[in-house]
C-alpha cells in the first residue's frame, strides 16, 4: 500500500473524531493538538498549542498532570517498566469562554528507537454531559431511592420535571391500542390521570420500543392527537418500558411548552429511569398477584364446604373455618388449643393410620388417606383427609382438609345389599346371566342348575368368558364368542345359539351379549344372557326330517287331485294318484256327487258338504270309502276357480289320506304347541309375585310394556295385568302348585292377553317359574310377558303381501296379452297415419284409433298399478310441491262440506316417486275420507321428515334411515280392527255397490313398488289416519345431456341387419313395416330357439326381443346372445316382466327396456341411437 495514501487516511480519521487527540515531550511542551480541540475548547489548536500549561488546565489537573509523569521517570531512573497500559485519568480544562470543563484523559508513554521514554500521546474527552446525567440521575434516585408504588412513580415524575426542566411528565400502560397513566405531573405537582388511544399520537411511535423525540412543532406533526393540542405541548420525549421478555408494556413521556435542545441528556436519563420504572412495575405486578393469591386462598379455606386446618409441625391447630367448628362440635377458641392427635378416634388402627400419614407429609410434602375421627360429643365418623405442607411467612405449616365419607359408607353398604338381593334374584332365574369387565373378565355370573363349578367361582376368578368350563371343548366356538364380546365392546348387540358343556353335557343354548352405556355413550359393561333353547334345537332337527320326507313324498307320490262342477256338485276331473288313493277309474268317478265317497255308516249333510265346494277356500276332514271297501280318513283342501268377474267357475280339492297318519299327526300337533311355546319364550317383561299374586318387584320393560310405574305398583295386586277372562284360571293354577308344589300348574303359558293401565290389551306369551327360596313362609314366582304385538302386525302384512302377489302374477299375463295387441292397433295406426298424412279425413280416423289404443295402453297401466306390477316413472320430486298443485283439485273433489288442512314441512327432503302414482294415491285416500264423513268435518295433510334410527326401525316396520311421512287424517267414522285388516285387499270395499275395492289396493302397489310403508291408525267413532312412508332421495349431479345439441342427433335410417323375435305374429309383421323402409335388414322370428338358429350362421346388429315367451323367455334369450354373440346388440321390449330370469342380465339392458305399446318415432330413434352407441 502507498504509504503516503495510508498517512492520508489516517489524518483524515483523527481530525473527524469527536475526541481531541494530543502528543507532547516529557516537558508537557505540546506538539500536535486535533481539530476536534475548537469543538470542545473553543480554541483551535495552533491557539492551544501555542497557550500555557496554566491557561489549559487548572492548576489542580496541572499539578495531576506533573506528577503522572514524574512517577513514570522515577520508575525509569530505578530500571522499573512502567505500565504498558494506557493510564486513565479526569483533569478539568478552560474553555475559550472562560469556564471549566471536565475531560476524561487516556495517555500512554512513547519511547525512542534506543527504548527511552521520549514523549506521551493522548486522547481527552468531555464529560461535561456525562458528569450532568449522572448528577440528575442520582438526584432522582436519592429522591426516590425509599418509595415504592404509586409514591414511587409521582416522586419519579416530579424529580424527572424539576431537574430537565420539563412541564410535563406521566407514566402510563398501554392495553388494547389505548394508554392509562398510572400518574401524571403538570407544573411540578401530581395531576389526575387520565386515557387516550395511541393512534395518531407521537407515543404510536414509541411501541417499536425505542426512544422517541419531537424537540418542537410536535403538534403540527400530530394534528389529531387533540390531548396534545389543549396542553399546548411543543416538544416531546418518550421511552418505552419493557418487562423481563422485552414486551412494551408502559411509556415514560416528557413534555414541554417550549423546544427541547439537549436532546442526548433527556434520552438518557429518561432510558435509565425507565429501566427503574419497569423494575417497580414488575415488583407491583408481583405484589398484587401475592396478595390476590393470598386473598384466595383465605376466602377458599374460609368458605370451603370441608372442614380445614392449619397446624404446625407438632400438631398444634393454629386456624380452622367455620365447616370444621360445626362438623366438630368444639369452638375457634377451643380449637387452637387443641393438638390435631385429639381429634383421632380411640381406634388403634385408626391412630396409626395418622401417625404414618402425617410422617408423609412430614417427609414427602403431602398425603391422602382415610381415618376415623372423634366430635366433641364422642361420635366417631369415616373421613378423607388430604395433607400439604404450605409456607406462610417463612415458617412450614401443614393444611389439611377433611372429607365426611359417612354418606359414601352408608351408599356402599346399600350397594353392597341391593348386589346381594340381584345375586339372590337372579340365581333364581333360568337364565344364565353374566356381567363382563372390557377386557372380557366376568366380573358377576349367577348360578343355574346347568352351571359348572368355576361359575361359582366367578366373581374370585380372573378368566375371560370364553375361558370358563362351558367352552372348553369346542375351540372354534370360543374365538366366535370372543368377537362377540369384541363386537359388543363397539356398541352392538349380538346373538348366537351355541352348545356349552353342563354338568348334564352338552346343552344348546342361545347367548345374547348387550353393551351397558355410562353417561358419556361409551360402553362401560357387557351384559352376557343365557337362555336355554336345547328343547327347541332339538325340536327343530326333528322338524326338519319330517319336512324332508314330506318333500319326498310330494315329489314321488303327487297328491290325489278332485274338480267338481260348481253347476251340479259332481265330480269333473281325477287325477291318477285319486286313482290309486280310492281304487276308481276316471269313468267311474265322473258326475258323481260327494256321497260317492262316503261309507254306507256315516251319516252326510249334503246341502253342507255342496257349500263347502261353493265358498272360499277351506279345509275338512273326513271319513271316505275305497273300491275294495276300505275305508280312509282324509282331508280335503277345497279351493275356488274365480273368473276375472269374481264368479266361481270350479272348485278344486286336493285330498290327503291321513288314515295311518292320524295318530302321528296328532303327536305332531303336541310337539308343533310345544315349539310354539319355546320360540315366544323371549324374556321383555320380568315381575315376580307371591303365591297370593302380590307383585314384589316390577323391571323397566313392564314399566313400558304396562304403563305402570313401578314405585306405584308394587305392593300390588298383579291381577290388575290381565283381563277378567283370564284371572279365575291363573288363580287356580297358582293355588294348586302351592298346594301341591308340581310343576304342571305353573311354567309357559298359550298366547294371553295382557292388559295395560289406561285398559288396552295386548297379545303376549307369558312364563312363570318358581323361585326356589320362599320370603316368610310364601311360595315366590317370577313371570316374564313377551308382547306378541308386532309378530301380529308382521303376519298380517305377509299375508297381504302374498295375496297381492298371486294377483298381480294373474293381472301381470292379463296385461301382456292386452298390452301386444294395443302394440297391433297402436303400430298400425301409427304407420296408417304417416301413410295417409295428404287425406285429413283418413288422417283423423287413424288418430282417433291410435288415442283409442293409447287409453287402452292407461287402463292395463292402472291395472298393474294395484298389484304392483306397473312399470313407475319415477322422478325425484317434492312431496309439498304435489301438495300445493293439488289443493284446488283436492279442494273440490272433497267437495265444501269438509275442510281441508294443509300442514306442510319446510325444507321438506326430497322422493324418488312416480308423481302421478302418488297424486292418484292422495286422491284415493282423500275421496275415502270423503265417504267417511258424509256430514262434513276436517281432512288433515301433514308432512314430515322422519329420520328412523336402529331402535324405532322394527317398531315402525321399515329399515335404518331417513323418510319423508306423508300423513292424511280424517274426522270420520273411524274403522273396527276387523275392516283395518282387510282394506288393502283387492275388490274389499265397505261402500257396497258404490265402491270398487280397488282404490286402496293401489295404493298399497305404489307403496310397495316405492319401497316404502303405510300404516293405518283408526278407531270407531274417532276418524282415521294413513301414514305413508317413502325412502328419502339423496341428490346426484345430473349429467350433461348430449342428445339437446342438434350436432348430436341420430340418423333415423339404416343398412343394418335387425333380428326380431316375439311370439306374437302380428306384432313381428309390424316390426318388420316400421324397420324397413328405413333402410334396415329384418329377419323375424317367432321363438328364442329360432333367433339363436339364425345367429348361427348370420351376422346381425341388433337383436329386438320381447320378454314374456313361451319355452324360452327374452331374459335368458338376451343372456344366451350376451354370452356367446358380444357384438350384437340388445332391445328388449315387453307390456309385462315378471322378472324371473331378470338377474341374469346386465342391468342396462334391464333400464333401457321399452315398455309396449311404443310409438313408430320412439322404436325408430332407440333402433338407431343404439347402433350408433
Amino acid at each position: 500500500m502507498n504509504p503516503d495514501l495510508s498517512t492520508d487516511r489516517f489524518r483524515h480519521l483523527v481530525e473527524h473524531v469527536d475526541d481531541v487527540l494530543w502528543r507532547c515531550d516529557l516537558a508537557l511542551n505540546f506538539s500536535y493538538i486535533s481539530p476536534a480541540s475548537e469543538k470542545v475548547t473553543g480554541f483551535t489548536p495552533e491557539e492551544r498549542i501555542a497557550q500555557k500549561l496554566e491557561d489549559k488546565l487548572t492548576s489542580g489537573s496541572l499539578q495531576a498532570l506533573r506528577n503522572i509523569v514524574k512517577e513514570q521517570l522515577a520508575q525509569e531512573q530505578q530500571g522499573r517498566q512502567g505500565p504498558l497500559w494506557p493510564i486513565h485519568c479526569n483533569f478539568e480544562s478552560y474553555h475559550k469562554n472562560g469556564s471549566v470543563i471536565p475531560i476524561e484523559t487516556s495517555l500512554s508513554f512513547v519511547r525512542d528507537d534506543q527504548g527511552r521514554l521520549s514523549e506521551m500521546v493522548g486522547v481527552n474527552r468531555d464529560v461535561t454531559e456525562r458528569n450532568q446525567i449522572l448528577t440528575t440521575v442520582k438526584s432522582i434516585h436519592d429522591s426516590t431511592a425509599r418509595s415504592t408504588g404509586e409514591h414511587f412513580f409521582s416522586e419519579l415524575l416530579l424529580q424527572l420535571t424539576s431537574n430537565l426542566d420539563m412541564r410535563y411528565g406521566f407514566i402510563a400502560t398501554i392495553e388494547n391500542g389505548n394508554a392509562q397513566t398510572l400518574n401524571f405531573c403538570r407544573a411540578g405537582k401530581v395531576a389526575d390521570n387520565f386515557s387516550y388511544a395511541l393512534r395518531h399520537s407521537p407515543c404510536e411511535n414509541v411501541l417499536e420500543n425505542v426512544t422517541c423525540y419531537y424537540p418542537e412543532q410536535v403538534c403540527q406533526h400530530f394534528p389529531l392527537d387533540i390531548g396534545l393540542q389543549k396542553l399546548g405541548v411543543e416538544s416531546y420525549i418518550g421511552t418505552p418500558i419493557s418487562n423481563t421478555s422485552g414486551k412494551v408494556e408502559a411509556l415514560l413521556v416528557l413534555m414541554d411548552d417550549q423546544p427541547i435542545k439537549d436532546i442526548p441528556l433527556l434520552k438518557r436519563v429518561l432510558e435509565i429511569c425507565a429501566d427503574r420504572a419497569g423494575a417497580e412495575l414488575s415488583r407491583s405486578k408481583t405484589e398484587r398477584k401475592l396478595q390476590e393469591s393470598e386473598q384466595r386462598f383465605r376466602a377458599l379455606f374460609e368458605q370451603s364446604m370441608d372442614p380445614c386446618i392449619i397446624h404446625n409441625r407438632a400438631g398444634q391447630i393454629i386456624n380452622a373455618n367455620q365447616s370444621m367448628e360445626q362438623t366438630f362440635g368444639h369452638s375457634m377458641k377451643r380449637l387452637k388449643h387443641l393438638n390435631v392427635s385429639h381429634l383421632n378416634s380411640d381406634n388403634k388402627k385408626a391412630q396409626a393410620i395418622a401417625k404414618t400419614a402425617f410422617s408423609d407429609v412430614s417427609s414427602k410434602g403431602s398425603s391422602r388417606f382415610e381415618t376415623q375421627l372423634k366430635k366433641k360429643s364422642g361420635e366417631t365418623f369415616p373421613v378423607e383427609v388430604t395433607s400439604k405442607m404450605i409456607s406462610v411467612e417463612g415458617e412450614d405449616l401443614v393444611l389439611s382438609v377433611i372429607r365426611d365419607l359417612s354418606e359414601q359408607y352408608r351408599l356402599r353398604e346399600e350397594e353392597k345389599n341391593t348386589q346381594q338381593t340381584l345375586s339372590q334374584l337372579f340365581n333364581d332365574l333360568n337364565t344364565a346371566i353374566a356381567i363382563l369387565n372390557s377386557d372380557g373378565s366376568v366380573h358377576y355370573a349367577n348360578t343355574t342348575p346347568f352351571s359348572n363349578p368355576d361359575v361359582h367361582q366367578a366373581s374370585t376368578l380372573d378368566k375371560k368368558i370364553w375361558e370358563y368350563q362351558a367352552l372348553s371343548h369346542d375351540p372354534a366356538m370360543q374365538a366366535l364368542i370372543k368377537a362377540d364380546v369384541n363386537t359388543a365392546l363397539r356398541g352392538q348387540h349380538t346373538q348366537r345359539d351355541a352348545q356349552l358343556l353342563t354338568p348334564d353335557g352338552l346343552l344348546w343354548m342361545q347367548i345374547d351379549v348387550h353393551p351397558v352405556f355410562n353417561r358419556l355413550g361409551q360402553v362401560a359393561q357387557l351384559l352376557v344372557e343365557g337362555l336355554n333353547i336345547d328343547p327347541h334345537k332339538k325340536m327343530a332337527v326333528q322338524l326338519l326330517g319330517a319336512n324332508q320326507r314330506r318333500k319326498l313324498l310330494r315329489e314321488q307320490a303327487p297328491m290325489p287331485i278332485v274338480e267338481w262342477d260348481v253347476a251340479t256338485g259332481q265330480i269333473s276331473e281325477w287325477n291318477v294318484a285319486a286313482e290309486k288313493l280310492f281304487g276308481f277309474s276316471v269313468a267311474e268317478a265322473k258326475g258323481q256327487t260327494p256321497e260317492f265317497l262316503t261309507p254306507n255308516n256315516v251319516a252326510v249333510n249334503a246341502q253342507a258338504l255342496q257349500q263347502s265346494l261353493s265358498l272360499n277356500a277351506n279345509h275338512i276332514t273326513s271319513k271316505n270309502r275305497c273300491k275294495d271297501g276300505r275305508t280312509l280318513f282324509c282331508e280335503w283342501y277345497n279351493s275356488p276357480i274365480k273368473d276375472a268377474s269374481g264368479a266361481v267357475i270350479a272348485v278344486v280339492s286336493i285330498v290327503r289320506n291321513i288314515t295311518a297318519e292320524h295318530q302321528a299327526q296328532r303327536i305332531l300337533r303336541h310337539r308343533d304347541a310345544e315349539q310354539r311355546e319355546i320360540l315366544n319364550t323371549m324374556v321383555d317383561a320380568v315381575f315376580t309375585i307371591d303365591e297370593n299374586a302380590k307383585l314384589l318387584s316390577f323391571n323397566h320393560a313392564a314399566e313400558q310394556l304396562f304403563g305402570h310405574d313401578a314405585a306405584d305398583i308394587i305392593g300390588q295386586l298383579g291381577w290388575q295385568l290381565l283381563p277378567a277372562q283370564y284371572v279365575t284360571k291363573c288363580q287356580h293354577h297358582l293355588r294348586r302348585f302351592a298346594a301341591t308344589a308340581e310343576p304342571k300348574h305353573i311354567g309357559l303359558s298359550d298366547v294371553i292377553a295382557g292388559q295395560r293401565k289406561d285398559g288396552s290389551t295386548f297379545p303376549s306369551r307369558m312364563s312363570i317359574a318358581a323361585l326356589r327360596t320362599k320370603t316368610r313362609g310364601r311360595q315366590q314366582f317370577i313371570v316374564s310377558l313377551h308382547d306378541l304385538t308386532q309378530e301380529k302386525q308382521q303376519e298380517e302384512q305377509l299375508r297381504r303381501s302374498q295375496k297381492m302377489d298371486a294377483l298381480g302374477k294373474l293381472t301381470g299375463g292379463i296385461a301382456h296379452d292386452f298390452n301386444n295387441m294395443l302394440g297391433i292397433i297402436m303400430g298400425y295406426s301409427d304407420l296408417l297415419t304417416a301413410t295417409i298424412k295428404d287425406q285429413p279425413k283418413l288422417t283423423k280416423y287413424a288418430d282417433e284409433i291410435y288415442r283409442a289404443g293409447a287409453r287402452g295402453a292407461q287402463l292395463t297401466e292402472k291395472l298393474l298399478g294395484f298389484t304392483r306390477q306397473k312399470n313407475a316413472s319415477a322422478e325425484q320430486l317434492s312431496v309439498n310441491t304435489l301438495l300445493q298443485h293439488q289443493r284446488y283439485m283436492l279442494a273440490k273433489t272433497i267437495t265444501p262440506r269438509i275442510k281441508l288442512e294443509l300442514e306442510l314441512c319446510p325444507n321438506l327432503w326430497p322422493v324418488y316417486l312416480d308423481s302421478g302414482d302418488l297424486g292418484d294415491a292422495i286422491l284415493n285416500i282423500s275421496i275415502n275420507a270423503m265417504h267417511a264423513m258424509p256430514e262434513g268435518g276436517r281432512l288433515s295433510i301433514v308432512t314430515k321428515n322422519e329420520p328412523v334410527d336402529v331402535f324405532d326401525a322394527p317398531l315402525i316396520g321399515l329399515s335404518k334411515g331417513d323418510y319423508v311421512s306423508l300423513s292424511i287424517s280424517d274426522t270420520g267414522c273411524g274403522m273396527d280392527q276387523a275392516t283395518q285388516e282387510k282394506i288393502f285387499d283387492p275388490f274389499f270395499s265397505t261402500k257396497g255397490e258404490f265402491g270398487t275395492g280397488l282404490g286402496l289396493s293401489q295404493v298399497y302397489g305404489f307403496i310397495e313398488r316405492s319401497k316404502g310403508l303405510i300404516k293405518t291408525y283408526s278407531e270407531p267413532g274417532h276418524g282415521t289416519r294413513l301414514t305413508l312412508y317413502f325412502p328419502r332421495h339423496q341428490e346426484t349431479p345430473a349429467a350433461p345431456d348430449s342428445n339437446n345439441s342438434s350436432s348430436s342427433k341420430h340418423r333415423l335410417n339404416g343398412t343394418e341387419t335387425i333380428l326380431v323375435v316375439d311370439d306374437e305374429e302380428a306384432l313381428l309383421n309390424l316390426s318388420s313395416e316400421i324397420l324397413r323402409p328405413c333402410g334396415y335388414q329384418v329377419i323375424p322370428v317367432s321363438s328364442g330357439q329360432q333367433a339363436l338358429e339364425v345367429l348361427k350362421n348370420t351376422p346381425v346388429q341388433l337383436m329386438i326381443s320381447d320378454v314374456i315367451m313361451p319355452e324360452m323367455d327374452g331374459y335368458q334369450l338376451a343372456a344366451t346372445v350376451q354370452a356367446q354373440y358380444p357384438e350384437v346388440k340388445i332391445q328388449l321390449a315387453s307390456g309385462f316382466t315378471d322378472d324371473r330370469h331378470s338377474s341374469q342380465l346386465d342391468a342396462t339392458l334391464l333400464e333401457n327396456m321399452m315398455q309396449k305399446p311404443f310409438k313408430v318415432k320412439v322404436l325408430i330413434a332407440n333402433v338407431r341411437k343404439l347402433l350408433d352407441s
